[in-house]
């Protein structure tokens, strides 16, 4: 890495948007691996800096006013306009989610095995070369000659590896359940017999709604790690028979959602209703469809150290953000 390498997080500032949580543990693994790293928006950036030969990590909703320099490399989270980009000569690599197939607003892809190429040996990881941009819902470079790049990536924990301490499995536990994520018509169907099993066994469910009321990530930290359970769920959409849309049917599309890998890291027991999660650990979380039977399995290995050990081994060194920057700074 040369010295005078400079990366710019261009996003969402702090809290303006759920995908600002994603900026802000790029930009801590960034500053981790030693880049000079800086993160702008599109309403607070200087117009004197040298925007020359850096690398950029953004998002196609929150780049309307990025510098665009033929010299600098672009990893661009939906990346609905790729075009802008190639028009200048810029070097473009769209982030997509790491799932087997979506459909939504923004995107309209398989993640073909034949033709990608697998980064990491667990699957958290992918690359593609593209030569048009029909993974895009609403195509703008339709029958043109193109090429760009992909990656196909999973999320990770913000927490580096060495801020993943085995005493944090010790931390009493309250019989309160915190979720401080999204309940909606896309996941109720899951949430809610969690929260009634909860409910029936005399364990509080809290819920805290980020888009709302969103917390620092200290207290996101704290409340994980004193809750009664820490589960990831996934939902099975609001699905729209009338676009066919996918995106939100977590279940169908196998993504993977960050907080399985930071609630395992803050010490809470992997446990999940999605197979996809199952899969990429090899096996070794909870697992249960049946978010109801769920609980009363995390109930039943609470207190299975050796498993939970063995999970956040695996976490800290596979599935930090720290790790899936320095993979994908390999590939350039």
């Amino acid at each position: 890495m040369s010295e005078k390498q400079k990366v710019i997080v261009w996003g969402y500032p702090l809290h303006t948007h759920t995908h600002s949580y994603g900026h802000a543990a790029a930009y801590k693994a960034f500053k981790y691996l030693g880049y000079d790293t800086y993160w702008f928006h599109d309403e607070e950036f200087p117009e004197d800096f040298d925007y020359e030969n850096c690398i950029f990590w953004t998002e196609g909703y929150a780049d309307r006013k990025i510098p665009i320099r033929k010299t600098s490399t672009y990893f661009v989270h939906v990346c609905v306009n790729p075009k802008k980009y190639l028009e200048v000569g810029a070097r473009i690599i769209d982030v997509r989610y790491n799932v087997r197939e979506i459909f939504d607003v923004n995107y309209h892809y398989t993640r073909d095995l034949e033709r990608v190429t697998q980064v990491t040996d667990n699957g958290s990881l992918y690359y593609e070369k593209l030569t048009d941009d029909s993974g895009l819902t609403n195509r703008l470079l339709e029958g043109e000659n193109i090429e760009y790049e992909a990656l196909y990536m999973t999320w990770g924990t913000d927490l580096y590896p060495e801020e993943i301490k085995e005493e944090f499995i010790d931390i009493p536990k309250e019989n309160t359940i915190y979720w401080l994520g999204t309940v909606g018509p896309a996941n109720a169907n899951q949430i809610v017999p969690f929260a009634n099993a909860c409910k029936e066994s005399g364990i509080q469910f809290v819920h805290n709604d980020p888009w709302n009321r969103p917390l620092n990530f200290d207290v996101v930290q704290q409340l994980t790690q004193i809750s009664y359970l820490a589960p990831e769920i996934r939902g099975s959409g609001d699905h729209d028979p009338a676009t066919g849309h996918t995106g939100t049917n977590h279940l169908f599309t196998g993504y993977i959602g960050e907080r399985l890998f930071k609630n395992i890291s803050y010490g809470q027991l992997g446990l999940t209703n999605s197979l996809a999660s199952q899969e990429l650990l090899d096996g070794n979380l909870i697992y249960n469809l049946d978010t109801s039977q769920l609980f009363d399995d995390g109930v039943k290995n609470k207190d299975n150290k050796s498993l939970l050990l063995d999970q956040m081994k695996l976490v800290r060194e596979k599935h930090t953000w720290v790790k899936r920057i320095s993979d994908i700074m390999g590939i350039l």
